[in-house]
């Protein structure tokens, strides 16, 4: 059997996940033997006066307090986040203050998501490679208004980010130049400004245009996917783990994982099929 084929394996679908209603942050600790496995489901995009960090570092404290190997997973972001705690969330938000806490402590880090390059072609084989490149685009722009940084205009941005992403927009067949976005952006926005932040609130919302719903339902099953096969592997060499992601993903995640720390034997698997 693949090692990374995960069909068995009992992972929500976004709106599965979404119609539990759990709290935000999400968060529970599974352990077995010597082993824990700490999944912190925060809001993106809060500060680090939020309520949500005094719960993530005490469950970070417990966490480096394990014997064994560990790990921290995050979300994508890693990267330079700066001396103080306030900077490294204002950054990178929840996967900031986890890389922060690890870089303190001495403890490894890494992301456990799938590439872009990998992603976008998946997506491209099941919806129109235009649009997967508009939502990626969506994507980054609601990011944008939500955490604005560096004192840069959203036109300013949104250039940068077709810089960034040209190559792989290219390698699923879109041209991905300002020319091309100026096209798509006027059929999908109907001539929105970029500059207008309710616009990119809408289009990533649930009541955006259906296409990028559908996108946002396949990429989030890809995701996860990977994740726990990451997860998996790294639980299954004797790691300690504490993982940081949004609430959308400790949730959807939740049934696969804990099978995977507290698996239910084969023995009683099959006793609990005989009939009475």
């Amino acid at each position: 059997m693949d090692k990374n084929d995960t069909s068995s394996v009992r992972i929500l679908g976004l709106r599965e996940g979404d119609a539990l209603r759990k709290p935000v942050p999400y968060s529970y600790s599974l352990e077995s033997g010597n082993q824990k496995l700490i999944v912190f489901g925060a809001a993106h995009f809060k500060p680090a006066t939020d309520p949500q960090f005094v719960l993530m570092r005490s469950m970070w404290d417990e966490f480096k307090k394990l014997d064994g190997a560990k790990i921290a997973i995050v979300e994508p972001g890693m990267g330079p986040i700066g001396t103080r705690f306030e900077d490294a969330v204002a950054v990178h938000g929840e996967g900031g203050a986890t890389e922060w806490f690890g870089l303190r402590d001495g403890i490894g880090l890494l992301c456990a998501d799938i590439e872009y390059r990998e992603l976008l072609p998946r997506l491209a084989e099941r919806f129109d490679s235009s649009d997967v490149a508009y939502w990626v685009l969506t994507r980054e722009m609601d990011i944008y208004f939500r955490r604005p940084l560096g004192g840069r205009t959203a036109d300013e941005v949104l250039n940068s980010h077709l810089t960034r992403y040209r190559k792989m927009f290219n390698s699923i067949g879109v041209a991905g130049d300002r020319a091309w976005f100026d096209i798509k952006h006027a059929q999908v926005s109907g001539g929105k400004s970029v500059d207008d932040k309710e616009y990119w609130e809408y289009v990533t919302s649930w009541l955006g245009p259906q296409v990028f719903i559908d996108i946002i339902e396949a990429e989030s099953a890809i995701r996860n996917n990977h994740i726990y096969g990451v997860v998996k592997h790294l639980w299954g060499l004797g790691h300690s783990l504490f993982v940081t992601y949004g609430a959308s993903h400790a949730v959807q995640l939740e049934p696969a994982l804990r099978a995977l720390v507290a698996p239910i034997p084969n023995l009683l698997r099959r006793l609990t099929r005989l009939p009475r």
